[in-house]
């Protein structure tokens, strides 16, 4: 979410809670956790930054049943600030195609 001021946008998310984060990804067993996963779910990646979180799109979907993938060649993993409506796009027709 953003957070309007006199000196335009910004992200409301705060650092040490975006740091927050990071840290509560590390749970031992998310990775085992992820087959119990009952809905269908879409997964996004940003390949400019394959680097990133998107290299990892791959083995996760493999362990999320029912799972689908959709890869935005021209965005990095902060596709949805880069390029908004594409990404909304995609999710909307996600969404309806699955009548979620």
């Amino acid at each position: 979410a953003f957070l309007e001021d006199r000196e335009g946008f910004h992200l409301r998310t705060k650092p040490a809670s975006e740091g927050l984060m990071y840290c509560l990804g590390r749970c031992p067993d998310l990775l085992s956790r992820l087959g119990q996963i009952q809905v269908r779910t879409r997964l996004s990646a940003g390949l400019l930054d394959i680097e990133g979180p998107a290299k990892y799109i791959p083995e996760i979907q493999k362990l999320i049943p029912n799972s689908t993938s959709k890869d935005f060649a021209l965005l990095s993993h902060l596709g949805p600030l880069e390029n908004p409506l594409s990404v909304a796009d995609d999710v909307l027709r996600f969404l309806l195609n699955n009548h979620i």
